[in-house]
């Protein structure tokens, strides 16, 4: 099922039970932006994409604000993309993010990852299966439960 309003590139593939722009979880929230997803991105089966509720103004208003997925990103089956998620270019994703998460390029997220709300996961991060994060992780680190290490293999293969 896909709702609007949405914006998606070329060659995307889109598997059978995806569900792109469904409401929130948030009793009462409405959809105030859109969905943006780039160009040859895979979303698997069973993979919920959550449309945005927008940022409060501080004026009492709310502004409109986008859920966005880069170019070349991977959705594996049964995870959950919540409300104004950013996702940047070559990500891989296993896992439920909560809303307002930034996945940052080339991250790589195992199967049963949970990140909370308003966390960032930094460029070639990778969150070890059934990892929790509960803060910001930096770029060319591994997260293993309660333990961040850097990722050494990773920014040799990078050239840093």
């Amino acid at each position: 099922m896909v709702r609007g309003p949405l914006t998606a590139g070329s060659h995307n593939a889109f598997f059978p039970h995806c569900s792109v722009g469904t409401a929130t979880r948030h009793l009462g929230a409405g959809c105030h932006g859109r969905i943006e997803i780039g160009s040859h991105c895979v979303i698997e089966a069973h993979v919920n994409i959550f449309h945005p509720t927008g940022l409060k103004d501080g004026k009492g208003g709310i502004r409109q604000s986008c859920t966005r997925l880069g170019d070349r990103v991977y959705i594996m089956p049964y995870s959950n993309i919540g409300h104004d998620v950013v996702i940047e270019d070559g990500a891989e994703i296993a896992a439920n993010l909560a809303g307002y998460v930034r996945i940052m390029r080339s991250a790589k997220l195992a199967n049963g990852c949970c990140v909370h709300q308003f966390s960032t996961v930094g460029a070639c991060a990778f969150l070890a299966m059934g990892t929790a994060c509960r803060h910001d992780i930096l770029p060319y680190c591994v997260l293993l439960h309660d333990r961040c290490t850097l990722d050494r293999v990773g920014l040799f293969k990078s050239g840093r």
